[in-house]
């Protein structure tokens, strides 16, 4: 087998590899972002929860008959 072959050979390994490495982190930071963005959606809605718990609720006006 020439040198040049075993070159090419080489940087097609090295190719696929930094491919793979690729998709692999953007998989993770995909992952990452999904988690975050749940977080503060669970964060809005627990504070929006405490707010409506901690209003001061209005007297009950008695019904007119």
């Amino acid at each position: 087998m020439s040198l040049k072959w075993v070159e090419v050979l080489v940087l097609v390994c090295a190719g696929a590899l930094f491919v793979g490495w690729q998709w692999r982190d953007l998989r993770r930071a995909r992952e990452h972002s999904r988690k975050q963005r749940e977080a503060q959606a669970l964060k809005a809605a627990n504070q929006a929860q405490m707010e409506v718990l901690e209003a001061p609720q209005e007297p009950q006006k008695p019904h007119e008959r």
